[in-house]
């Protein structure tokens, strides 16, 4: 609860603010007798929500989101609701959401538990989302939410726990087994071409660790990176975190690190050795979308402050310029998560905090 208010003017109004809206009693009064009250929404077209992950697949809908409070959704159409949450187990918030890019209607997400299913994290889908299965076991006593990754053809599972480090699947959780090398609280990213191949950032060191063995083993890597006390190691999945590891859809080895305070970093060697951007000062959320008609590299979104201006930003040259896409009059509040979709060039999504998902095009000459 925010905040609560009694109508001066209706002593049997009162209203008060949550996560999911505004409630309104509209007969608090019957509470001096000792009778039930009945409380309502009486706001509609309000988006009270705070979505925490998007993705957009190369198939099947064009966006799924993991949103807090609420679990996620499958969005089949941006005109109408969708009809429910997911399809299987219910989570109290989706944090994490993840497809493997040669297989897309493989999907993974993690939340929290609820009521409704208690103990179940984690779970996949093998249609595109329709229908979920939690996986067979945990892989720690006490498992919730944390980042989750798909190798590229589907057939590995990464999930590191909050409070606990990076585990692997290849039997959709029958077992699990440790990542070596890597410590707690590492958010891992596979790589979109390479199955073997997968990655990880520790923000307190600096250093980048790759996995050339479908996230058996980790090793650190030549790349020189900044090291920044307090912003965890590398897990992004809550939207507040400072840094997050992204692999650019369709290219082996490519790699960007959003590090919020500290700009963004972008890596084609698959880890040897990263560039700072420039002219980013700021990079809270990276997204990828289908390339402008006549390149082959994919859009880039990006929500953070780019010469000095805080907005949401497209790049079509890998980074190179950036062009801002939204206006001083459409500034959203605040932005945690962007992304492109790969079959539509110039769309974006974002997620706000509490407006819900806002999704844009691009107009005539933009």
């Amino acid at each position: 609860m925010g905040v609560i208010k009694i109508n001066p003017f209706n002593p049997d109004q009162v209203l008060f603010t949550t996560g999911y809206g505004i409630w309104s009693c509209v007969n608090a009064t019957a509470a001096d007798s000792g009778q039930p009250t009945r409380w309502v929404f009486l706001d509609r077209g309000l988006e009270e929500t705070v979505p925490l992950t998007l993705i957009s697949p190369p198939e099947g809908a064009h966006l799924l989101s993991g949103v807090g409070d609420i679990d996620g959704f499958q969005h089949d159409s941006f005109t109408n609701s969708p009809s429910g949450v997911f399809a299987g187990p219910h989570f109290g918030n989706t944090e994490a959401l993840s497809f493997a890019w040669h297989k897309p209607q493989v999907i993974a997400r993690t939340g929290t538990s609820s009521g409704q299913d208690p103990g179940v994290c984690a779970a996949y889908s093998l249609d595109d989302g329709r229908t979920w299965k939690a996986f067979a076991n945990n892989p720690a006593d006490d498992p919730s939410a944390g980042s989750i990754t798909v190798s590229a053809n589907g057939t590995i599972f990464v999930w590191t726990p909050r409070r606990n480090p990076p585990y692997y699947t290849v039997d959709y959780g029958t077992n699990w087994t440790t990542c070596k090398g890597l410590a707690t609280g590492f958010q891992v990213a596979a790589d979109t071409v390479n199955p073997s191949r997968f990655y990880a950032y520790d923000s307190r060191t600096g250093k980048l660790l790759v996995s050339t063995n479908g996230a058996a083993d980790f090793s650190v890597s030549a790349a020189i990176l900044p090291a920044v006390e307090g912003l965890g190691a590398g897990f992004g999945g809550d939207g507040g975190a400072g840094a997050t590891l992204y692999a650019t859809p369709g290219y082996e080895g490519d790699l960007w690190i959003a590090l919020r305070p500290l700009g963004l970093y972008h890596s084609a060697n698959g880890g040897m050795t990263f560039t700072n951007v420039g002219g980013v000062q700021e990079a809270v959320s990276l997204g990828f979308g289908k390339a402008a008609p006549g390149e082959k590299y994919p859009s880039l979104y990006l929500a953070g402050k780019v010469d000095q201006l805080q907005a949401i930003f497209r790049s079509n040259d890998a980074g190179q310029t950036w062009v801002r896409i939204n206006d001083d009059q459409h500034q959203f509040g605040w932005i945690n998560h962007v992304t492109g979709d790969p079959r539509i060039y110039g769309r974006v999504y974002f997620g706000t905090a509490g407006r819900g998902i806002i999704y844009g095009d691009p107009v005539s000459g933009h």
